[in-house]
Parts: C-alpha cells; sequence; structure tokens
C-alpha cells in the first residue's frame, strides 16, 4: 500500500512539473487614464497642469465630437482648428441664489465646421464645431459651471478673465 502511495505521490508531482514548465505568460496592454487639472494663477500668469492621458484620438456621432488627450483643441494657434483669427466675444454668467447655474462663452471669426474646445480654470471643458458664419457658443450649466467670482476660460491660446460675482 505505501509502495502504491508514493508511486502515486511521484506521478502527481512529476505531472504539476511539467504542467508549471508548459505555462505560457503575458503581460496584458493597458492606460493609465485619469489626470484632471491643477490651476494656479497669480497677477496676470496662470499655470496649469495635468498627469495622465485617456485615451487619445476622436470619437464621433451626429452632432457630438468626445476628442480623448492632453487638453485637446486648447495648445496653440494653429491646432485643433485654432487659426489664431478666432476672438472671445463675451463670457456671460447667469447666477441664482447666490450660485452660478450658466455661463456662456461666444467665439467669433472661427473656421466654419472646425471643432473648438473652452476650458475653465476649474478644469471643466466643452467641445462644440463652428456654425458657418465661424461662430461656436460653449454654454456651461450646473455643475460644470464656473464658481462665484473671479475666473477665466481659454479657447486656442485665447483668454478672457470674466467675473460670475454672486
Amino acid at each position: 500500500m505505501r509502495r502504491v502511495t508514493r508511486v502515486g505521490c511521484i506521478a502527481v508531482a512529476a505531472a504539476a512539473v511539467s504542467a508549471a514548465q508548459a505555462q505560457t505568460f503575458e503581460m496584458n496592454w493597458s492606460t493609465v487614464d485619469g489626470g484632471g487639472v491643477i490651476n494656479t494663477t497669480g497677477g496676470a500668469f496662470a499655470l496649469s497642469g495635468t498627469i495622465g492621458q485617456p485615451d487619445a484620438g476622436d470619437m464621433s456621432g451626429g452632432n457630438f465630437v468626445l476628442r480623448g488627450g492632453f487638453w485637446p483643441g486648447v495648445a496653440a494657434a494653429g491646432g485643433g482648428g485654432c487659426t489664431g483669427q478666432e476672438t472671445l466675444k463675451k463670457a456671460k454668467c447667469k447666477t441664482k441664489q447666490g450660485v452660478v447655474t450658466k455661463l456662456s462663452v461666444v467665439v467669433k471669426n472661427g473656421s466654419p465646421g472646425e471643432i473648438y474646445t473652452a476650458v475653465l480654470d476649474t478644469g471643466q471643458s466643452l467641445d462644440k464645431k463652428a456654425k458657418d458664419n465661424g461662430t461656436a457658443k460653449f454654454v456651461f450649466k450646473g455643475g460644470d459651471a464656473p464658481p462665484c467670482g473671479d475666473n477665466a476660460v481659454t479657447v486656442c491660446d485665447l483668454r478672457k478673465a470674466f467675473n460670475c460675482g454672486c
């Protein structure tokens, strides 16, 4: 009986070693998605930074475009539809009971059909396609609206300061 048990244990151990040698190893591809934005301002200067890049590229359907990557469309004039001819015409806040409920930002002289990105100092951003007349209107509502007080919005290389004085 002992001899059968020993032979059985040796057979099981040999099978386990054989199976361990036959294993293949793989490293799965993945990305570190996340980031967010950190902003700080002082006088006439502003500094912003991001860590982590969500999967880069454009996804679209109908009138909507989702752009992934480091601050798409914001980098500099000439990128993301920016020509350097754009102007930020207004940044208008609506408030209710001491809270900003809506911010409207209008870009003029844009390239018709191009996608523009507006980024608030708080990190919220919106993409809009310029109309045939070169105008793009961004509307930040609810939780995307900025807080009361001094704020700024950036489109292309243009920055406009505004105050939502609740």
